[in-house]
């Protein structure tokens, strides 16, 4: 399977994030505003005919999930976007046809697990990578000694030039670039 999908992971992660509020309106309508971790609303209703028949948790269940199929759409329209700037090429197009993109493309792809890194850089062998990619096996702790491990959060790493790993930070020139590529 192409890593440029989206996941029910995905979907599932926005939708625990977004905050969710449910009226009955006229006694037989349910009406569900959601709000997305990134401020988008969605708002989505459903109603019955005859007030004796109506549930509202069946209701919210309903509009839940159009909301639901919904984000799946957007996530997808992003997607598309994202790689539409390069022709619509999949990563592994990008790799082998050696293609540059900007920063903003760069950082989807570190969320996906790619390695990136800029044409314009010095070192030989230098590249990005992200540390706590959901679903990989890098899961890293920091151990105090003492028997305390502590989980790492997810952050960008480079493998530098003398095969150090050290965490990264990106420069203005950095993000404004559109020199990077993917390292196979």
């Amino acid at each position: 399977m192409s890593k440029n999908t989206v996941t029910k992971c995905q979907i599932d992660e926005i939708m625990a994030h977004a905050t969710i509020e449910v009226q009955t309106v006229l006694g037989k309508c349910t009406v569900v505003t959601c709000q997305l971790p990134n401020g988008f609303i969605i708002v989505e209703s459903s109603a019955c005919v005859d007030t004796a028949n109506y549930d509202e948790t069946m209701g919210k269940e309903i509009c839940l999930k159009r909301i639901e199929n919904k984000v799946w759409e957007l996530e997808g329209y992003k997607l598309q976007s994202t790689f539409a700037v390069e022709g619509g090429y999949s990563t592994n197009d990008l790799a082998d046809m050696n293609a540059e993109f900007g920063f903003d493309v760069a950082i989807t792809l570190l969320k996906e697990g790619e390695k990136v890194a800029r044409k314009g850089w010095n070192g030989k062998g230098m590249y990005l990578f992200q540390i706590g990619v959901e679903g990989s096996n890098d899961y890293w702790t920091y151990t105090n000694g003492k028997n305390d491990n502590y989980p790492l959060l997810s952050f960008i790493a480079m493998k530098t030039a003398d095969d150090k790993v050290v965490p990264w930070l990106a420069s203005q020139t950095d993000m404004l670039a559109n020199d990077w590529m993917v390292v196979k």
